[in-house]
């Protein structure tokens, strides 16, 4: 009987230290596994960070966008303005060539 239990014991003895070997692997994957979620925090805080300063940029690039389109839209009202001008001076021509006409023709 007391072999039976010596057995037992040194069998349990056997299966502890598989499970102590267990947990000792299992201790060793979870400290891996918090130094990689460490590193991923760090890379996710920088990924944000990027992602302020692209935003920022892009903002910049749209007030950007809406002055150019502001300027555009005065430069344009100035040439309409400046087309109107030439036709008047065209206009303004055309009569005083036909006043010089009159006047050559009367003499």
């Amino acid at each position: 009987m007391d072999n039976q239990i010596l057995e037992l014991l040194q069998s349990m003895n056997s299966k502890l230290d598989q499970n102590a070997s267990s947990i000792d692997s299992m201790k060793s994957d979870i400290t891996e596994l918090k130094a990689d979620i460490t590193e991923l925090k760090a890379d996710v805080s920088n990924i944000k960070s990027e992602i302020k300063i692209m935003n920022t940029k892009i903002d910049n690039l749209e007030q950007g966008q809406k002055d150019i389109k502001i300027t555009v839209a005065s430069i344009k009202s100035n040439i309409e303005e400046m087309t109107q001008d030439m036709h008047r001076v065209e206009v303004a021509t055309a009569k005083n060539w036909a006043d010089i006409a009159q006047l050559k023709a009367i003499r």
